[in-house]
């Protein structure tokens, strides 16, 4: 019972709980055992048993080398690291905890731990099995990880481990750094020295880093700094400027630009959710250099030298797709700066047809826009006057207003693209008010005009009649063939017009000379012979030619010059051709107001034509040619 008296004594303690588990000759040799051999012979039982046991084993040493013997911790450290290669997940996190209060006892410790870790990082075949995999590899850096936010000098000895390790091994480490880090801070000396001084092959770990710490804030001008001078003086690698894009000054953004929007897709959206601050977490406190509209301007001045079109119009995309920042406010303040540089950008017009597709409210402003580009002589600057073409294709009829101000020669090129504004210009033109229209310079209206004198000249129409001023509406025109065959009936029609007024005079002279003839039985009997004279010629006639013909005689007449001619110069026939089946041609319809010359021209063509036959001779009275013309 003297042990009794003891019991508050921690050696007596941690002694009874280690002699639990040897029988009584057992504990007697226990008793006479060093502590460093009951360390060795507790570690040898903790790696045979498979079972929940061996924390119990593992905290008996930890309570023989922390609390007893810290001195043991140099002996035994590599066998106690060895167990973080355990398949339990209690047993690791034991390690961790075990390190962590050794190192807490013993800073030196942190050399012999840093010497051990490496070598397992190097070694497939110390303590783990080969090959690596994801899981045995963060069994390794469990250790480093808990102690980094502790020890920050550990930083640089996982940078070495980085630039020597397998591609799997980085990955992993790529992917569990970032927690450590941000225990870490932007203010640890360790880490900005790291930045200072990154070790070659390790640029990935140290833009990882940099990312971890300025996620949710924004940069410290300490870090800025190092980051800044490792850019500017060892390392010209833009991914470096990413994680502290919005610490640096507006110009060393814009100078960066053509070379960050020239990365990954993925990288380039990372870009602008941090210049946009469009980039997600909680507590983004972060001030961009550049505000949207500045951004989307700076995109469109990026020479094309150095930056290939198709990545601009890529970064352009990106910032249309953020609705909530380019708002249809922002976008008319950029459209206006862009119009206002010299030269003019050359995604001008690609940008105000994309803004106007998202705002159509927009329609009015950009009319303006561009109103002042032809001020600005659009068409010097070939891209852009294909945009201000487009531009004006989608926007009709608004903006025909617009097209009317272009000069003559830029006007018919934009007929040229685009053919099927004029028509619809012209009747827009029409609509206006006479008062208008006198606003609107002749040298427009000929280009607007222009098809239809063209088809003119290609034609050679007839000359205008009389009476017709230069500016009268242009009448619809028939074919050439048809005015032709027009021309030449009426030229016939006035020639027989006027032999039968001679036919008629002669029988007036000779009637009352010549006894009457008699009839057949059953013959009308004709009127009197002053009833002829008094006739108005302004009566139609029986069977009066048709002065228009329809199209299939027209196609008809294509058959060949004899049967033309021999339909249209149909005259009186003669005495030995009449017949009864013969009708006489009736007096046609005569047409007022016909000039002087052009009834000389059709009595010419009449009398002309080869195939016309000459005038017949009176007919007697009493015949039946005779008998058809007066009825």
């Amino acid at each position: 019972m003297a042990n009794t008296s003891g019991v508050g004594d921690p050696g007596l303690l941690r002694m009874s709980i280690a002699s639990q588990f040897f029988s009584g000759e057992e504990t007697a040799e226990i008793d006479t055992m060093t502590t460093s051999e009951k360390v060795v012979d507790l570690l040898n039982q903790a790696a045979l048993i498979v079972n929940e046991s061996k924390i119990t084993i593992l905290k008996q040493v930890q309570e023989l080398i922390i609390n007893k013997d810290p001195t043991l911790l140099d002996n035994f450290l590599d066998e106690i690291i060895a167990f973080q290669a355990d398949k339990s997940v209690e047993v690791r996190k034991f390690v961790i905890g075990f390190i962590e209060e050794a190192c807490k006892r013993d800073t030196e410790l942190l050399l012999k731990l840093i010497a051990n870790l490496n070598m397992l990082l190097r070694d497939e075949n110390v303590n783990v099995a080969a090959p690596w995999t994801d899981e045995t590899i963060k069994h390794c850096l469990y250790l480093y990880l808990a102690l980094l936010p502790q020890n920050h000098k550990l930083i640089h000895e996982l940078a070495s481990v980085y630039t020597e390790a397998i591609a799997d091994i980085k990955r992993t480490i790529l992917r569990v750094i970032e927690q450590p880090i941000r225990g870490m801070g932007m203010n640890s000396q360790e880490l900005l020295k790291l930045v200072k001084n990154c070790p070659k092959g390790a640029e990935t770990l140290v833009t990882r880093c940099l990312h971890s710490l300025t996620d949710k804030v924004p940069p410290s001008p300490e870090l800025v700094k190092r980051v800044r001078d490792l850019y500017n003086k060892r390392l010209p690698d833009v991914r470096f400027l990413i994680p502290v894009l919005n610490g640096l000054e507006k110009k060393e953004v814009i100078q960066a630009l053509p070379k960050l929007i020239k990365l990954n897709p993925i990288v380039v959206k990372e870009v602008f959710n941090r210049l946009l601050g469009t980039q997600h977490g909680e507590g983004n406190s972060t001030v961009s250099p550049l505000n949207p509209g500045e951004l989307l301007i700076a995109l469109h001045n990026i020479d094309s030298t150095k930056c290939d079109m198709k990545s601009i119009i890529k970064a352009t995309n990106l910032c249309f797709a953020e609705h909530n920042v380019y708002t249809s406010e922002v976008l008319a303040v950029v459209m206006q700066q862009l119009m206002e540089q010299n030269p003019l950008p050359m995604l001008l017009m690609r940008t105000v047809i994309q803004s106007l597709t998202m705002y159509p409210r927009l329609g009015g402003f950009v009319m303006n826009i561009l109103a002042r580009l032809i001020l600005k002589q659009v068409w010097k600057y070939p891209k852009v006057w294909e945009g201000f073409i487009k531009c004006c294709q989608r926007t009709k009829p608004q903006s025909f207003q617009v097209i009317l101000q272009l000069p003559p020669q830029q006007l018919s090129a934009v007929f040229e693209k685009c053919p099927e504004l004029r028509e619809p210009l012209l009747a827009h033109v029409r609509s206006f008010t006479p008062h208008q229209q006198a606003h609107i310079p002749n040298s427009i209206m000929a280009i607007l005009e222009a098809t239809i004198k063209q088809e003119t000249e290609s034609k050679e129409l007839q000359p205008p009649e009389e009476g017709r001023g230069p500016d009268a509406e242009p009448q619809p025109l028939l074919p050439r063939v048809s005015q032709d065959m027009i021309a030449l009936r009426l030229a016939q029609e006035k020639a027989l017009k006027r032999q039968l007024e001679e036919e008629q005079k002669l029988k007036q002279q000779q009637q009352p000379q010549q006894p009457p003839q008699p009839r057949p039985a059953g013959s009308p009997t004709p009127p009197p012979a002053e009833e002829l004279v008094d006739l108005p010629e302004d009566v139609p006639e029986a069977e009066t030619p048709t002065i228009f013909i329809s199209m299939q005689e027209e196609e008809e007449s294509f058959g060949g010059e004899n049967s033309l001619l021999d339909f249209s110069l149909e005259g009186p026939c003669s005495d030995e051709g009449s017949s009864s089946k013969t009708p006489a041609p009736a007096q046609p319809t005569p047409v007022p107001d016909e000039p002087a010359k052009d009834s000389q021209a059709a009595a010419e063509a009449g009398s002309a034509s080869p195939s016309e036959e000459p005038p017949a001779a009176p007919s007697k009275p009493g015949t039946e040619e005779e008998e058809k013309i007066e009825t």
